[in-house]
């Protein structure tokens, strides 16, 4: 569905309309033969239920022109709270942004689980002094509790559990790593790998089990390792050892979010993404792409150095990674998310360390210690590489306890 013709301030040029809901457009697509208007929405019920367009076109639709997008991004209309009380009106560009971030009246829920509170936007700082089920962290020791019990509250055991729970963790990463080693499970654990719904081109085993070997040249064409090895034919292949995904890329052809499998990042246009399917199928002429297998990696945390910390130290943390795909890693950074620990430096570089396919290297994190107050800090960090403009891997947590 599009944007309700009552919204808009301004008589709005029936070319505007989509074809389907009669509404001012939205997300706006365009049949490839007749050049048609939709709605992005409109067109996916469409689909479901019809084979050709609306004027009995092939069924193929593409990103509307940009002089029209242009035309749409200027049409001035009411927030969708106007009802509620907001008086803004501003251009359908930066319609969305207000009403999802901005809009006083919007409807919020509480973010605090176990509270099942609504409230408008602008109540929200107000709720949240009050709200029993706010988690609230203690300065002193580091535990989280309610809001509502915490008068009830005690330091003590929380550090003794700490230091308990530290080195239980210390103890158990070490056992890991030597288990790890002599198992030889680094190598072996994606033998036996099933690519569901994807079949050998070659000897029709399906799904494909251990590596997948992908044409590059061709819009739907894999082989099984025997069969590669076998194989006349002579176009460039990537090997995909595991069925993933390139997280927060999104498709510029299907609007795929994130794109499986391999992903096609054009080399002259700024963050333009294809997922396989979309590079064979969907315009985008006389441009260069580069081929991106998604990257595949554990971790195992290594022992601290120490268990607490004086501000002005260097504070230190490894971890064990592992490459399970089939390219080597380089040009590592390393990503704060969220968290106390990472307000000074939000990314730090790993310099020339390289991480060959199927090896393993330690990554290593200093940084000087900047917080003054004693307690338990804890921050999310994830991979990331120059070349790319997503995160991948797991999550690693970075726990720093401060003392006096």
């Amino acid at each position: 569905m599009g944007y309700a013709i009552e919204r808009f301030v301004d008589p709005v040029n029936p070319e505007l309309f989509c074809s389907m809901c009669r509404e001012v457009l939205k997300d706006p697509l365009e049949c490839s033969s007749c050049q048609s208007s939709f709605c992005a929405s409109c067109t996916e019920e469409w689909k479901k239920k019809n084979s050709v367009c609306p004027n009995s076109c092939n069924l193929n639709f593409q990103r509307a022109h940009k002089f029209l997008r242009q035309v749409l991004g200027l049409l001035k209309l009411k927030c969708k709270n106007s009802e509620a009380g907001c008086q803004i009106v501003t251009t359908l560009d930066l319609i969305s942004k207000h009403e999802a971030l901005e809009c006083p009246y919007t409807l919020v829920q509480c973010k605090y689980p176990g509270c099942n509170a609504q409230f408008f936007r602008s109540e929200a700082e107000n709720h949240d002094k009050t709200c029993e089920q706010k988690i609230i962290t203690c300065n002193e020791c580091g535990e989280e509790f309610s809001y509502k019990i915490a008068e009830q509250h005690s330091c003590i055991h929380v550090m003794v559990q700490v230091v308990q729970d530290i080195k239980l963790l210390s103890t158990q990463s070490t056992k890991m790593i030597k288990e790890l080693q002599e198992s030889d499970l680094i190598t072996k654990k994606n033998w036996k790998l099933r690519h569901e719904n994807v079949r050998c081109n070659a000897c029709q085993k399906d799904p494909i089990e251990g590596t997948r070997n992908t044409c590059l040249e061709c819009p739907d064409f894999n082989l099984c390792s025997t069969c590669k090895a076998e194989s006349k034919h002579d176009h460039r292949f990537i090997q995909l050892s595991e069925n993933g995904k390139h997280e927060y890329v999104t498709c510029d052809g299907c609007f795929a979010s994130p794109i499986p499998g391999i992903r096609w990042k054009c080399k002259v246009c700024d963050n333009f993404d294809f997922c396989h399917r979309c590079k064979f199928g969907a315009p985008h002429p006389n441009h260069e792409f580069l081929a991106l297998a998604p990257y595949f990696v554990d971790a195992i945390p290594l022992p601290p150095d120490k268990l607490g910390y004086r501000p002005g130290e260097i504070f230190s943390r490894k971890w064990t990674v592992f490459n399970n795909g089939v390219e080597t890693i380089k040009n590592m950074t390393f990503i704060c998310i969220h968290g106390e620990t990472c307000t000074e430096n939000r990314e730090l570089s790993f310099g020339n360390v390289e991480i060959p396919a199927k090896q393993s290297r330690v990554l290593k994190v200093d940084q000087k210690i900047t917080l003054e107050i004693p307690g338990i800090y804890t921050s999310l960090w994830r991979l990331a590489t120059s070349d790319r403009l997503s995160t991948f891997g797991p999550d690693f947590i970075i726990q720093l306890s401060i003392v006096n």
